[in-house]
């Protein structure tokens, strides 16, 4: 399996080839590489999962072969998401800087 095929099979939802490949580029890996253990538990490549998750959260509505994401699966993507962005010390952006808004009204 090469790496573009094992960041496609992380979701259940259709992903476009080009999508994939471009989320891999961006983290530096090249997508016809051959997936192994290596690559699945390095940092590159979990964040090119949260990318991933990042690029379906943030379509507006994705529905496409019998397939649609819920705003369950949505808010799970984004705590997977999150999770990962944060292990690696990167920017999360799903984290709200209007935690203490509600407390002005």
């Amino acid at each position: 399996m090469t790496i573009v095929e094992a960041l496609k099979s992380l979701v259940s939802y259709p992903i476009a080839t080009n999508t994939a490949s471009r989320i891999l580029t961006k983290r530096g890996l090249a997508d016809a590489d051959t997936f192994n253990s290596t690559v699945a538990v390095s940092q590159a490549f979990e964040l090119a999962e949260a990318d991933l998750y990042k690029h379906l959260v943030s379509a507006t509505n994705i529905s496409e072969g019998g397939f649609s994401v819920s705003l369950t699966d949505k808010g799970n993507m984004i705590k997977m998401a999150s999770s990962i962005y944060t292990k690696y010390g990167e920017s999360d952006p799903f984290s709200s800087t209007l935690t203490n808004a509600s407390s002005r009204w």
